[in-house]
Parts: C-alpha cells; structure tokens; sequence
C-alpha cells in the first residue's frame, strides 16, 4: 500500500475536512430528511442511508446520481471496473481532467489503499474528488463536489457530510472509546514496534505525519496519537510534536534503497534503519540511496549530501533530499477507465487493472546509480554556490 503522497498543506482539500468533521453538529441547524441513496454496479443495485438536506435536486445519469444542492453539484457513482487500490484512480482523474479541461491538482492530494482524495483547480472553479472502498461491494465509491467560481468551500458541507458517512470506509469512533481504541489499528502496531526496536517517538510520528492516515485523520484521533506516543515513550507531547524529523520525505531507506511510501506501517516501522531516530539522515546515516529517487547515489554525489559543511551549499535540500528535476516516484498508470458511466456487460469484476508490481529483486541488483547529469546540469544552471571544486560532480 503506498501511503506517502501525502503532502497536506493549506488547501481546498484540508478546508473541506475540517469542514466535515464540523459539519456533524453544524447539521443539526438544518432540516435533514432520510433517503436510500441506489447505487448500481453491474448490474447489482446498493442501498445506502443518507440524511440529506432539504432542497436537494437528484437525478440519475448512467450509473452516477447527480444532486445539485446550493449551486454546488455532486457526482457519486461506484466505480464498475476493479482497482487494487484507489491511487489509480487519483492518477487516471489527474491525467485525464489534465487533458481535457486543464485542471491542475493541489499540493494536498491523499493516497491511502482504502481512501483518496484529490482536489483540482480549473478556470471554472474547484473539483473534489474522493475514493472510497466499500465492503458491500468491493467495489469504490467515487464522489466529486464541484465549486462552480463565486460559489464559496463550504457552502454544500451539509449534503457532503452527510454523504461522506453514508459512503464511509471506516467506522465511527464510539464517544467513550479509549486513546488506544481512537487510533488506527495498523498505526497502533507500528508505534509499539517502534518502541520495541528503541526508536523514538519523534521518528514515529514524523512518518505519521506524511500518512494518509494522517491527512485523514480528526481532530480526536490527531490529539489520540500523541497521547498514545507520549505514554508509551515517557516523554512529553510537546517534545514529541516538536523535534520529529520535519523535511524528511519517507520514501526511500537511504541506507537499504528500501522502498518505504510501498509498506505498511508495520513493515516501515520493522524495517527502517535505525539511524533515522538519531536524527537527520545526512549526519546519522550512511548514505547509499536517494531518498526521494530511489537510485544508487555516486561517491561524490553521497559525499556531498553527508558532509558537515552541506547546510551551507545552494541547492542542497533540492540535490540531496529532495529531485533535481522536481519528479515524484510513482508507480505507472496501466490503463485508464475513464470511470465508467455506464455499466460492464456481464456481472463479474469488470476490467481487471492492476497496480504495477515492484520486481521482487536483490536491492543492490534492481536499483542503478544516479544519473550524475542530473547533478551536473543541476548546479550548471545555478551555479557552484560555494561548493568545494573536490565535492562537484
């Protein structure tokens, strides 16, 4: 599961979640009425209870049911082909409102297995979209709130509220649940490895922190994990939220090449090499791989990256922990579905698209050395900015 293209700054997006998690007392100053929202996926139809708003307009196009509600539309359908995961879904959106309407994504899209969001910006106004895995169907729900312009974030939170839980991959929280009850299950495992393996709080969270889990997460469950952590690590919260590793990007182990954004957070938490908790990686580790690019890095490449006197080069944070030509790892689309509007013509799992699997090869076998070239005409078009003529490429 890939769980880090998290990157949740200010956005559409982080407006509209924390208007939803408002928006379940804010609701009780509306007149709500109870309505079985169908769904069909190949043929099959599912009910799902939603408390809507009055003044809600619904009708059906193919397999999606469209509302208008306030100026605001919403799109909800569920996805009639097979996905492994929803980050495929995100891609194939991007892409394809990309090409045909000149959308552009924010820097808060969320990728999780079970969850997604995206938002998009075009000359019209603002998308939403969220991914959601139902158990009913195995299946994704697809949810898109557009914001026509002048038609302000927040004026449908009401109806989007109330569709969000209809559709809700994850059960509510009971109100008298305790801390460790409140946090995700998987996360909860991952601490106490941390903890097992003598890693420090503040390493765990600065993970948590770039997680869908995160991003997704309420104000409750955000308070829940730091209460947990500072319990089972005997230190404060304060200290915990901090001294994390702020700047760090949790892709690539830069001593094993490991793949990190591909595990659990088990697996992150069993297998990351144990310099990350003394601190930054460039002082704490030996620096094999990239880790934002995942390839081999060359002797003076890692040199560089590591040597005491870094902080005070231009462009480092870019060459060294960041990607010279500001790529992303990410795993290719295989095809798009264009997320079908009208049904398959059978009754099985439609279309199987599948997430690329990763080689199961050595790490030193699979992953090749860095360009160098990119290190060259990265400082070509900037300049040395004081770099020592030994540490240049």
């Amino acid at each position: 599961m890939r769980t880090v293209t998290v990157h949740a700054m200010p956005s559409i997006l982080s407006a509209l979640l924390r208007l939803l998690v408002m928006a379940v007392s804010a609701s009780l100053l509306f007149s709500l009425t109870a309505d079985a929202l169908e769904l069909t996926r190949n043929g099959k139809t599912f009910g799902f209870d939603a408390k809507l708003p009055k003044g809600v307009k619904i009708r059906n196009k193919g397999v999606d049911r469209l509302l208008a509600y306030k100026g605001v539309e919403i799109s909800v359908r569920l996805i009639q082909d097979h996905y492994a995961d929803c980050g495929q879904l995100v891609r194939e959106r991007e892409d394809r409102m990309s090409r045909n309407g000149g959308y552009v994504a924010d820097a808060g899209t969320v990728v999780s297995q079970k969850e997604c969001r995206i938002s998009l910006y075009g000359a019209g106004g603002a998308i939403d979209s969220t991914y959601t895995f139902l158990d009913a169907c195995k299946c994704y729900a697809a949810m898109h709130v557009t914001y026509p312009d002048g038609v302000e974030i927040g004026t449908a939170a009401t109806l989007v509220s109330a569709l969000a839980r209809a559709l809700a991959s994850r059960p509510e929280i009971p109100s008298n649940a305790a801390v460790a009850e409140t946090i995700d299950k998987d996360w909860k495992e991952a601490f106490d490895i941390f903890r097992k393996r003598k890693l420090t709080a503040q390493l765990a969270y600065g993970i948590y922190v770039q997680s869908a889990t995160f991003a997704l997460q309420t104000e409750r469950e955000g308070k829940a994990v730091l209460t947990y952590l500072a319990g089972r690590f005997g230190i404060p919260e304060a200290k915990i939220r901090n001294e994390y590793a702020a700047g760090i990007d949790w892709f690539f182990d830069v001593e094993t090449g490991k793949p990190l954004y591909g595990l659990s957070p088990q697996e992150i938490a069993r297998t990351i090499s144990s310099c990350y908790a003394k601190g930054h990686p460039g002082q704490h580790c030996k620096l094999a791989y990239h880790q934002e690019m995942g390839c081999r890095m060359t002797r003076k490449w890692a040199t560089l990256c590591s040597t005491s006197l870094r902080q005070g080069f231009g462009g480092v944070a870019d060459l060294c922990w960041g990607e010279p030509r500001g790529d992303m790892p990410m795993l290719p689309v295989v095809k798009d579905s264009a997320e079908r509007s009208v049904q398959l013509p059978n009754s099985g799992k439609g279309t199987q698209v599948e997430t690329a699997k990763v080689a199961k090869k050595p790490v030193e076998e699979a992953i090749p050395y860095c360009d160098d070239n990119d290190w060259r005409s990265f400082y070509a078009e900037r300049g040395n900015r004081g770099i020592p003529q030994g540490l240049l490429p």
